[in-house]
């Protein structure tokens, strides 16, 4: 017949039981915690870059030169009308 095992019996074997599961819930609070943490640094970087596109944007969009109304063709004469239009006469 197979010997039946002592079982110890009383609150001694119940908080051993217990402290396992004090100890689980500890690891599983600091998990959470630096999962927390990585989400927020996550978040402050995803922001920090953000703002470093929207700069970026608005200084590509600063350096585009204006074509102020002449030819796009390189080489071609500009009418005198569009001139004294576009270039104010420095005599007058």
């Amino acid at each position: 017949m197979p010997r039946a095992r002592a079982v110890s019996g009383g609150a001694g074997g119940l908080a051993a039981g217990c402290a396992g599961l004090g100890e689980r819930r500890a690891a599983s609070a600091v998990a959470a915690r630096q999962g927390r943490r990585r989400v927020k640094a996550l978040e402050r970087e995803l922001q920090r870059k953000d703002k470093a596109l929207a700069e970026t944007a608005r200084l590509a969009g600063a350096v585009k030169k204006p074509c102020g109304g002449l030819p796009r063709r390189r080489g071609r004469m500009t009418r005198l009308e569009d001139r004294q239009i576009l270039v104010p006469d420095p005599g007058a």
